[in-house]
């Protein structure tokens, strides 16, 4: 019966770490979803907490430069490599 505990406790610690990384994953997955069909507006920058950034996405729109700045964030989210990396890249990120 001991044994049994054990390996209850052994799975059960599996999982959560599983869990805990897809977390981490899910929350850089939906970062990347929202930059890459709302990057063209700047409303990532919201969800990153910097206000002025999205405000000024939203006013330059029409000249691209709020699409390539998405770009380039969705690349930095999805080569961080750790939950530490992609907190020390985006610290103000509400997901």
């Amino acid at each position: 019966m001991r044994c049994v505990v054990e390996y209850d406790n052994v799975i059960t610690t599996f999982f959560l770490l599983l869990t805990q990384n897809f977390i981490i994953m899910e929350k850089r997955f939906v970062f990347c979803i929202i930059a890459f069909f709302f990057g063209e507006l700047g409303i990532q920058e919201f969800v990153l907490g910097n206000t002025l950034r999205g405000v000024l996405g939203i006013l330059f729109c029409w000249t691209f430069i709020p699409t390539v700045i998405a770009i380039v964030q969705i690349i930095r989210a999805l080569c961080a490599g750790s939950d530490q990396q992609f907190r020390s890249i985006y610290p103000g990120c509400k997901l």
